[in-house]
């Protein structure tokens, strides 16, 4: 990692975090948040005119288990004014992942809980 830089979801300027939360959230993209900030950032990486190609392409390093690919796709292209109930979507994530879960366009930086493990600080992983 010498003489590079990381950007995370949280280096990201606002308008790129609403735009990329609502869309997720608009179509069912993000469900517990804990691989959506790396998907985040390889999708916002990529040119406005991007083809199906390139963002699978850009997609092959990651695994969603909670939304599979399709929503994560259709978020791309979502509408920044496309809106969904989120209250009615976190019931439905409840009852399929039979615990509380929340939906908002914060679950899909990471900040839903389900991404609050810590590693030991002496971890190589």
């Amino acid at each position: 990692m010498a003489g590079r830089a990381v950007t995370t979801v949280d280096g990201l300027d606002d308008a790129t975090r609403v735009r990329w939360g609502e869309a997720f959230c608009a179509t069912g993209g993000s469900q517990c948040g804990f691989c959506t900030p790396g998907i985040v950032m390889r999708l916002a990486a990529l040119d406005e005119d991007a083809t199906r190609d390139d963002i699978d392409r850009n997609l092959l390093a990651h695994l969603c288990r909670c939304t599979g690919w399709q929503t994560i796709v259709e978020a791309v292209h979502a509408a920044p004014s496309a809106v969904r109930d989120f209250d009615a979507a976190s019931q439905r994530a409840t009852l399929e992942g039979r615990a509380p879960q929340r939906v908002g366009p914060d679950v899909v930086f990471g900040h839903g809980g389900f991404a609050d493990d810590e590693a030991p600080l002496d971890a190589l992983v």
